[in-house]
């Protein structure tokens, strides 16, 4: 039940910013992107901060310097290590990462990705925040 509403949660804040049901434990949820200090994910991190004061857990958004699959894998290696509750990534390289998304689910960490490219048992669930195909299609008719 718990890593379900993690879930739910961690979906909540990566697809509209906002994070799920506030719980009585202060989950820590860390949410890994393909690089940090860009417009994209910094606006991204304004929500993860929002969510996370207005709800009552500790999350936050770490990314590389550079779009390097070696620095972001050492990232979430380190965040297993350190036991966090959930584990949200935006990968480099997600086959790079699936070693460890493994480790990390086994040690009973939520593991949910955005924008990857593959569908594995490594994660928990993948968020997507448009379907590719109908995008592709519209934008062929329009």
């Amino acid at each position: 039940m718990v890593r379900r509403v993690l879930a739910a949660a961690l979906l909540a804040t990566l697809a509209s910013g906002v994070l799920g049901v506030c719980m009585a434990k202060q989950y820590e949820i860390a949410v890994v992107v393909k690089i940090g200090g860009i417009p994209w994910f910094n606006r991204m991190e304004e929500g993860v901060l929002r969510a996370a004061a207005e709800l009552g857990v500790k999350a936050y958004l770490m990314g590389p310097a550079t779009a390097d699959a070696a620095p972001q894998v050492a990232m979430v290696e380190d965040l297993v290590a350190r036991k966090v509750d959930a584990i949200c990534v935006v990968p480099t390289d997600a086959y790079a990462l699936i070693p460890v998304f493994e480790r990390a689910r086994a040690q009973g960490i939520l593991v949910l990705t955005h924008e990857s490219p593959f569908e594995t048992s490594a994660i928990d669930w993948d968020i997507e925040t448009i379907d590719s195909v109908a995008y592709g299609k519209l934008a062929i008719n329009e």
